[in-house]
């Protein structure tokens, strides 16, 4: 593999400086990153600008935050135009291990290429030590975030680009369960490490028994649940058991909504709107008051 192209393609939206700590992780592990932004209007353009005249960079400014999967559509047209063999999906609030790569490849190495989807690195998130060592061994997974999976070039091509209508949330889970459909496999690399935030972690307490929960915003509640209901019409015949696992999830998130959270009217609020349009397939970017 030492003759093909590795692209990087990171997704960023307001994300401040944590961008650059994702770029710096990742940019002397690949040829080139494309970092594509959805109209941010508080991260520093001048040093990205930079990056890009003396780094591996290529800086693709959208005119409005179209979502995360048509920005990542875009970042796979430009690494397909220019040659690229892999492609490796990352969030903005993603940091690579410094080997992070060099052990995604040595699992491609050791499958079937033509049967893999992707190969994904063992998430570790805020706190966790990025150097940890898993072991070797790699397995088959059904679902990954899309931040750290390592795609090869023909497997994004024949499977199509990702789908737009989610616009952000669920979207990975559209393609891993669209690849699985298609035949492809899932695999997971061992000893392979990402560090990756995953919403905002709130402490709470529950008869004076403490503990952490992941909380979002009403706007994302929306996606969360209109999605779900994309996911169970397009593939519950397939993968039953799979989106009922999801579902029994979706239900204690409203739970936490009922027993923890502020702001109860509006998330559940976002929560029934969702569900109304997700049975209704209205995709696409909602245009509420509550969202970005």
């Amino acid at each position: 593999m030492k003759n093909e192209k590795i692209y990087a393609i990171v997704v960023s939206f307001n994300g401040g400086f944590e961008i650059f700590k994702t770029i710096e992780s990742i940019r002397k592990q690949v040829n080139k990153v494309i970092v594509v932004d959805n109209c941010s209007d508080n991260v520093d353009f001048s040093a990205l600008e930079y990056l890009e005249l003396n780094a591996n960079l290529s800086l693709i400014r959208l005119d409005q935050n179209y979502g995360i999967a048509y920005a990542q559509n875009i970042g796979v047209a430009v690494a397909h135009a220019e040659g690229a063999d892999w492609v490796l999906m990352l969030d903005q609030d993603s940091a690579c291990a410094p080997d992070m790569l060099d052990k995604l490849l040595a699992v491609m190495e050791s499958v079937d290429k033509e049967k893999i989807g992707f190969i994904c690195p063992n998430v570790e998130y805020q706190g966790k030590n990025l150097n940890a060592d898993r072991g070797s061994i790699f397995t088959e997974v059904a679902s990954a975030i899309s931040s750290g999976c390592l795609f090869p070039m023909s497997t994004l091509q024949f499977a199509g680009p990702q789908c737009v209508e989610y616009f952000i949330d669920s979207v990975d889970f559209e393609y891993c369960l669209r690849l699985r459909s298609l035949g492809y496999k899932l695999i997971n690399a061992g000893n392979a490490v990402l560090e990756h935030k995953l919403g905002k972690k709130t402490q709470v307490s529950f008869f004076g028994i403490y503990f952490s929960i992941f909380t979002h915003s009403p706007f994302r509640r929306y996606y969360i649940i209109r999605n779900h209901i994309f996911l169970i019409k397009k593939f519950w015949k397939i993968f039953p058991l799979f989106l009922i696992k999801k579902t029994i999830l979706l239900i204690i998130l409203i739970m936490q909504i009922f027993l923890f959270e502020s702001k109860k009217g509006e998330n559940l609020h976002q929560c029934w709107q969702g569900l109304i349009d997700g049975f209704k397939g209205r995709g696409g970017k909602n245009v509420s008051k509550l969202h970005i």
